[in-house]
């Protein structure tokens, strides 16, 4: 304390410019060109020591930036708005908020169902069949029709951004997943479809696309002659360049309350955690009765099929990362094969898709498809087939983590051939689940078959 004393002393006897200040021992004289006083004044007066000129303590509307700062933890480095009066700081967080992007549902932005619209006309070529089915005409393969689907899909998303300023990155469109994609009647080589989709949801991160398949018969006069072949529904989100995810414009459902309703029922209905993988034996087996399941059959871990695929540059979207379309061909390429190995014949016919999607990919990711029967029904001559994507990692900063799960889904085929079908169940509890999922599903397609 002598020495602080004795600086302020010191400075006192040396300078001409003064700066009076009011202390414990009275009105003192601070010198604003001391080096040392700029340290040491500010331990006496309780200041922050900036080393600055102090005004007397009642005229503190000449100098702003010197006012005493507010009470916080002296632990903590003071920041600028500590030494700011309350109409500054509110004009300052005032100024913030002003200069952030404003958000779209705080400009009210609504979109029309018709203004997402769009289509494609696709012809069924040699290319897109598949050969070993029962009818004589080649029939066109469940994976083309996910890659128009998908493709579809993209443009209406398009579509549904287009005219926001906030999301001027919208070319970056990600796909996360594929709810029922149902195919109810089989497309040969020659047929004519029109695949259609429009925004029928929009959540606070994601929109929800409805895409149908109809079929045109040329042979008739009128051009609007359509058979339904498949639909359902495809979920986006729109991630900006910096991985964050843009928050989408609101869509007026009125006119469309029915499919809203149903995405809406659709995302509330997933299975929240594998429940059968604490190895609850008192729900499993009031499951196995519920349903009369028994025990015997084929392990399905003993029916798990491998396959491999490398992406190339001819795989990607603008974007440089894998069409959607084109994992979701491998996904029923490599589902149709371990279906077929399974029933021992050629003649499944896949009927129902359910995929997510976790992570992207890129030229040069090796992808291995691990696929297994998830469930066999006899009743409806159906076998269910779950598929695996997983990425293997040997560099980059994931090289610990070997293989990275990037998406999973979950295929119907139907059987002709029964005598050949045996039954499934699975050993291991980590096979329960979606043995659990595969059954559940069946007993509600039976439920709303008998009412």
């Amino acid at each position: 304390m002598v020495k602080e004393m004795l600086a302020v002393a010191s400075a006192f006897r040396s300078s001409k410019e003064m700066v009076i200040r009011k202390t414990t021992w009275g009105w003192i004289g601070l010198s604003a060109d001391d080096p040392a006083l700029r340290s040491n004044s500010a331990q006496i007066l309780g200041g922050p020591g900036l080393g600055k000129p102090r005004l007397p303590v009642h005229a503190p509307a000449m100098r702003p930036e010197l006012r005493k700062p507010r009470a916080v933890n002296h632990c903590q480095k003071p920041t600028p708005d500590h030494f700011l009066s309350t109409r500054e700081r509110k004009q300052r967080k005032t100024k913030r908020r002003s200069d952030a992007p404003v958000k779209p549902h705080s400009r009210r932005l609504m979109k029309l169902p018709s203004e997402t619209e769009m289509s494609l006309t696709e012809i069924v070529k040699s290319v897109h069949c598949t050969l070993g089915q029962s009818s004589k005409r080649p029939e066109c393969s469940a994976g083309a029709m996910l890659k128009w689907i998908d493709l579809c899909a993209a443009g209406s998303t398009s579509k549904f951004f287009h005219g926001m300023s906030v999301c001027s990155n919208t070319k970056f469109l990600q796909e996360t997943s594929m709810s029922k994609i149902k195919f109810y009647k089989r497309v040969f080589q020659g047929d004519i479809l029109e695949i259609s989709g429009k925004a029928i949801r929009a959540f606070k991160k994601s929109v929800v696309i409805h895409v149908q398949i109809n079929r045109i018969d040329v042979l008739t006069d009128q051009f609007d002659d359509k058979v339904l072949i498949g639909e359902g529904n495809v979920t986006f989100v729109t991630p900006n360049q910096n991985g964050a995810i843009v928050e989408v414009p609101r869509l007026d459902t009125s006119s469309i309350r029915r499919l809203a309703e149903q995405a809406s029922d659709q995302r509330r209905a997933k299975y929240r955690g594998n429940f059968f993988t604490d190895g609850d034996e008192k729900t499993w087996n009031k499951f196995l009765v519920k349903y009369s399941i028994s025990r015997n059959g084929i392990d399905i871990a003993k029916t798990l099929r491998e396959f491999t695929k490398v992406v190339f540059p001819g795989h990607l979207n603008p974007n440089d990362n894998t069409f959607g379309g084109q994992l979701l061909e491998w996904v029923e390429e490599t589902s149709y094969l371990s279906a077929a190995l399974f029933a021992k014949q050629r003649t499944v016919r896949c009927t129902e898709i359910s995929a997510n999607f976790k992570k992207l990919t890129t030229s040069g990711d090796v992808l291995v498809f691990k696929t297994k029967i998830n469930q066999v029904f006899h009743r409806n001559h159906s076998l269910v087939v779950g598929c695996k994507i997983v990425r293997i990692v040997d560099k980059g900063p994931d090289k610990h983590e070997k293989h990275q799960t990037i998406g999973q889904a979950t295929l119907t085929f139907s059987v002709e051939n029964l005598s050949t079908l045996s039954p499934v169940f699975p050993k291991s509890i980590g096979d329960r689940f979606a043995f659990y999922q595969a059954t559940e599903e069946y007993g509600i397609v039976l439920k709303s078959m008998e009412g």
